[in-house]
C-alpha cells in the first residue's frame, strides 16, 4: 500500500512548508510517496517553460531538472491549472497526474482513482485525507485501497504497522 505525504507534509497541516522542495525531498527519504500541487507558465515571448509549486498559485519557482530528477514514480502531481494538465500530458516522462476541484473522484494517469474525503473506496482508490472524515477505522481502510494520501502520514504509517 502507497502512502502519500500531501504536499510533502508528515505531521498534520503546515502552510509555511507544504509544497516545499526541501520538504518533498525530505518525506521521500523517509520513503513516502509525495503528492505536490504544481503550476506551469509558458512564457512566449521568451520561449520559456516555467514550473512552479504552490497550492493556491505559483508560489515557488523549480527548475525542470529539479523535477525530472526525482523518483517520478513516487510523486503525484496535482496539476492546478488546465496548461498544466495539457502539459504533463505531454511529456515523455513517467508521471501520475491528475487535476480535481471539488469532484468526488478522478482518475488518474496512472489509472488510480484519486477520492475525495468521505466517498466510495475500491481497491483501486487513492483515499484522500482521511482525517478529514475521521481516522477512527483506518486499519480497516487500509485493507481495502490501494493508497493513503494524508496531512498525517507518519501517524497513519505507525498505526498500521503496530
Amino acid at each position: 500500500m502507497m502512502l502519500i505525504a500531501h504536499r510533502g507534509l508528515l505531521y498534520g497541516p503546515a502552510k509555511e512548508i507544504e509544497n516545499n522542495p526541501g520538504q518533498i525531498e525530505h518525506a521521500l527519504k523517509l520513503g513516502f510517496d509525495v503528492e505536490i500541487d504544481i503550476w506551469y507558465h509558458k512564457k512566449y515571448d521568451l520561449s520559456i517553460d516555467e514550473w512552479y509549486l504552490g497550492h493556491d498559485g505559483p508560489d515557488i519557482r523549480v527548475d525542470i531538472q529539479w523535477l525530472q530528477n526525482l523518483p517520478l514514480h513516487k510523486i503525484w502531481f496535482h496539476a492546478k491549472s488546465i496548461p498544466t494538465l495539457c502539459k504533463l500530458s505531454q511529456e515523455t516522462w513517467p508521471l501520475h497526474y491528475f487535476a480535481h476541484e471539488n469532484d468526488p473522484v478522478v482518475l488518474t494517469s496512472s489509472g488510480y482513482l484519486w477520492t475525495y474525503p468521505g466517498k466510495q473506496l475500491t481497491e483501486k482508490s487513492i483515499m484522500v485525507l482521511p482525517e478529514v472524515s475521521g481516522m477512527a477505522h483506518i486499519e480497516m481502510f487500509a485493507r481495502t485501497v490501494r493508497g493513503i494520501c494524508s496531512d498525517y502520514v507518519v501517524e497513519i504509517q505507525n498505526r498500521l504497522n503496530r
